[in-house]
């Protein structure tokens, strides 16, 4: 059995949320949110995720609905290594 293809963030950005979501189940999307080994409310350097972003730690307990949400509003920005300049007061 062959590992599944993975997607990269320029498939990312352009997929829709069904197509993140099937994505998702499927794994392969593994690669660009694995998740690190960090508390939840920090990231990899150990530094205070910003409000309204989703903390790495946090996908792995998410739905894939949930993942696609959140990509789609700019939440996972801080998760994918991007300056993180929408949150959720700004997407309210």
């Amino acid at each position: 059995m062959t590992a599944p293809v993975q997607r990269d963030e320029a498939w990312l950005v352009a997929a829709t949320p069904d197509q993140i979501t099937a994505a998702y189940t499927s794994g392969e999307l593994a690669e660009l949110l694995a998740a690190r080994s960090t508390p939840v409310d920090e990231d990899a350097a150990g530094d205070t995720v910003p409000d309204g972003q989703v903390p790495a730690g946090a996908l792995a307990t998410m739905r894939p609905d949930e993942v696609a949400e959140a990509y789609a509003a700019g939440r996972l920005d801080h998760a994918l290594g991007r300056p993180a300049v929408r949150t959720a007061t700004a997407i309210a």
